[in-house]
């Protein structure tokens, strides 16, 4: 279902570690862990599997996929976006 990185990926892809909170046929909701970054860290959105690469799913609870970076982005530009409403109301 997940394809691999290519040669020429890691260009337009982002490595990201995550808690998977829901899964579809098409997509996954993810929560962002990201310790270097605080204000992305528990950021929760859907990303399409159709953009998502080497997903690892060892780990039961930690999870590492490379998500195509435009859409990743413009993914945690909305969530960011979504919280800073809940914020201000």
């Amino acid at each position: 279902m997940y394809s691999h990185l290519g040669f020429h990926d890691h260009d337009y892809y982002e490595r990201a570690d995550f808690v998977l909170v829901k899964e579809t046929r098409k997509a996954i909701r993810i929560k962002l862990i990201d310790k270097y970054r605080d204000n992305y860290d528990g950021l929760v959105f859907w990303m399409p599997k159709s953009v998502t690469k080497s997903y690892e799913d060892q780990d039961p609870n930690i999870k590492r996929a490379w998500f195509w970076e435009k859409l990743f982005y413009d993914n945690i530009n909305k969530a960011l976006a979504v919280r800073e409403k809940k914020l201000n109301v």
